[in-house]
């Protein structure tokens, strides 16, 4: 919940949570609404959403982005084919790209649980529609932005899932970021890893849902912030290092150009806040800034 604040008090986004045909909380009925057959019932959910935000004077609608985690995965990619036109990009969470081979691949205790609820892949007809919508079979649609985020480890939603549609949007030269877990499972528990994925959302949320040409950079309160929100029982050295170490982490984003404006920007911020931080107790941090000034210009040389 800190970090969604994060972005509504800090960045100004606007985070809307529908509550979707197969919901829980309006009885059994609904909750059923979208199974088997009836599976992209409610993907026209999010079409009706976007209707809506079309009319909110205080909303706009040429900069949504949507995203969803295991399931809510799903509904990413499904919405970034249906509905490429009308988002700016995508973020995929541990998401189902394929109900086929999710079912084939899933651990097996998980497997005749989930047929219940998403259709028996051993049923032709139930076959035959998975096939024709699944957000794998409909990649080629998939032309804006899209991050997709996985644990290797994950016993519900299988890594392959991940790969594979990675794989398949790359095809049509569409911009995808991949962040894949080698130590992670169904979702990043882990501290290191989930602030990774928060700092590399923001940079993904910073460059494709702003129009082009008014990409903002975090400012140095902003950065503070940061450091508050996820550092706040760290010593300043330990922070130092902390940011050192999405420096270095960083490097694994795809597109070169955007991967050195976030370095140059967030080395400019922090030695911004060695100034304003003075005799806050945080000037110990000179030293990873150092280290972390080497690590740009070596960058920046090869």
């Amino acid at each position: 919940q800190a970090r969604n604040n994060y972005y509504m008090n800090e960045l100004g986004v606007a985070m809307i949570y529908p509550n979707v045909r197969g919901s829980t909380g309006y009885g059994k009925t609904f909750v059923a609404l979208d199974n088997g057959l009836r599976r992209e019932d409610s993907v026209r959910d999010i079409g009706a959403l976007l209707d809506w935000i079309a009319t909110q004077p205080d909303l706009d609608p040429e900069r949504v982005m949507v995203t969803g985690g295991s399931y809510g995965g799903y509904m990413t990619l499904a919405c970034a084919f249906h509905y490429n036109d009308r988002i700016r990009c995508a973020l995929d969470v541990v998401g189902i790209s394929h109900f086929g081979t999710f079912l084939k691949n899933t651990e097996s205790y998980r497997r005749d649980l989930r047929r219940v609820e998403y259709g028996d892949e051993r049923d032709p007809r139930l076959a035959s529609f998975f096939e024709e919508m699944a957000p794998l079979n409909n990649a080629g649609r998939i032309r804006k932005p899209l991050f997709v985020v996985q644990g290797a480890n994950d016993p519900r939603v299988p890594l392959s899932e991940a790969e594979q549609i990675v794989a398949r949007v790359r095809q049509n030269g569409t911009p995808v970021w991949y962040l894949m877990a080698k130590d992670e499972g169904h979702g990043f528990r882990k501290k290191n890893n989930a602030d990774f994925q928060f700092y590399a959302t923001l940079q993904f949320v910073q460059q494709y849902p702003r129009p082009p040409g008014q990409i903002q950079l975090l400012s140095a309160a902003q950065l503070l912030s940061l450091f508050r929100l996820t550092s706040a029982t760290e010593a300043a050295e330990q922070r130092g290092q902390r940011m050192l170490q999405i420096y270095n982490r960083v490097a694994l984003l795809p597109e070169t150009g955007a991967q050195l404006r976030y370095l140059v920007a967030y080395l400019v911020l922090w030695l911004t806040t060695l100034i304003t931080a003075a005799g806050t107790g945080m000037q110990t941090d000179a030293r990873a800034a150092s280290v972390a000034l080497g690590t740009l210009l070596d960058a920046v040389m090869r």
